[in-house]
């Protein structure tokens, strides 16, 4: 493949992850400044028949029911049994779980609600929806491609080959040295 060929793939394919690359490097730099954003919780304790937890659809209908008694929205999806507790949406936007309460004939509902960060950084984590997840991976195929394409592109520059091998070495050395000392 000629050089031009390389650099317009590399170029093309970069401004098309570029949104997702600043998304990943934002976030994880809120993460390792220990900043996660914000999840507002809110513990509602319901009344409930043993029975209702017998049947998903039974809960389904005990949550919507007083979803819509509190003017609250219902979550994406459909519910699903986690851990054996009922739980429905998504942990990037607004989700919810429903659980037997310590009291009998009550029921334990728990509504979290987060909010952009909080959401953004769950994408990041590959917690959220599957499709930024895929994206994600496309991502980190794409990455090494930049690599290896831009090694390419900076080699076919004769002068430059020792200082692009003098500092692949460094950036190897410190990049081991700090794994190490990190452990």
């Amino acid at each position: 493949m000629k050089t031009a060929t390389w650099v317009k793939l590399h170029g093309y394919i970069s401004m098309f992850f570029l949104p997702m690359a600043l998304i990943y490097a934002v976030t994880g730099a809120f993460i390792i400044a220990g900043e996660r954003g914000e999840l507002k919780r809110t513990d509602i304790v319901i009344d409930a028949k043993s029975e209702v937890f017998e049947n998903i659809e039974t809960q389904k209908e005990l949550v919507i029911n007083e979803l819509r008694k509190r003017g609250e929205n219902l979550p994406a999806g459909e519910p699903r049994l986690w851990r054996k507790e009922f739980y429905w949406g998504r942990s990037s936007s607004i989700n919810l779980s429903l659980k037997k309460a310590k009291q009998p004939g009550k029921a334990e509902l728990q509504i979290r609600k987060p909010d952009l960060l909080f959401s953004t950084i769950i994408l990041h984590r590959a917690r959220g929806g599957r499709l930024f997840d895929y994206l994600g991976f496309a991502f980190a195929i794409a990455m090494i491609f930049f690599y290896v394409s831009g090694i390419f592109i900076f080699w076919k520059i004769k002068p430059k080959r020792f200082a692009l091998s003098l500092t692949l070495v460094i950036g190897t050395i410190v990049t081991v040295a700090f794994f190490v000392l990190s452990l």
